[in-house]
């Protein structure tokens, strides 16, 4: 499979970005209806965890959502090495990047962030997706 970077947003109406409430494939919560940047045809942005699961399932070409980790953005690792897919520190082409605020597990001090590796650059510089 050829890899297919992305930057620029989703195409309006993109299943993998919208909740199955939507007509989508996503699992996710919906975005912060509150900001300018929302679009009802683009449901779970602006959210980086929207984006992420998004653009994980959209490089695999799945047409649902095989994956759906639960949690905020910082338990990404824990809840990915539970489902058993891979983690690490080397950065790869449409890996997901995972970003600690806080104690883990505990949102109230905030909820990290993810991203996903769209470019690598060098081993210290690599170029993201994301959303929120």
């Amino acid at each position: 499979m050829s890899y297919t970077p992305r930057y620029s947003c989703p195409e309006e109406g993109n299943k993998y970005y919208n909740r199955i409430q939507n007509g989508g494939y996503s699992t996710c919560v919906q975005g912060n209806k509150s900001m300018s940047c929302y679009d009802p045809k683009l449901d779970v942005l602006p959210n980086c965890v929207g984006y992420a699961s998004g653009r994980m399932n959209e490089i695999g070409a799945y047409e649902y959502f095989k994956y759906a980790i639960p949690g905020n953005a910082e338990d990404w690792y824990a809840n990915a090495q539970k489902m058993g897919l891979e983690v690490g520190n080397t950065p790869r082409l449409g890996a997901i990047m995972v970003w600690q605020k806080g104690k883990l597990n505990n949102g109230a001090d905030g909820q990290g962030h993810v991203a996903v590796v769209e470019f690598i650059k060098s081993k210290t510089s690599v170029i993201t997706s994301e959303s929120g």
